[in-house]
């Protein structure tokens, strides 16, 4: 999937497959608990429905439990260490 460059994209757009992230827990909500996260490694992207070059959904494999989630683009939070391609 092309990555997209440039300061005004939110930081999920540049995510690639073999990425290590930081998840924001399952659900995103004003009063979430600030410790609730985890450490994943994107193991595939999906596009929006308008757009499909944009990432919308990942499909992340936890790093401690090895459980594969579905997780919404917006609760991919920080790149820890990009795939070296």
């Amino acid at each position: 999937m092309p990555r997209t460059s440039g300061s005004n994209c939110p930081e999920f757009l540049n995510f690639g497959t073999g990425d290590f992230v930081v998840v924001r827990g399952q659900y995103a909500s004003v009063h979430q608990d600030p410790s609730d996260w985890w450490v994943g490694k994107v193991i595939c992207i999906q596009g929006g429905a308008r757009d499909s070059d944009q990432n919308s959904i990942f499909q992340v494999i936890n790093i401690d439990t090895n459980v594969i989630s579905w997780v919404n683009a917006d609760l991919v939070t920080h790149l820890l260490k990009k795939n070296a391609e």
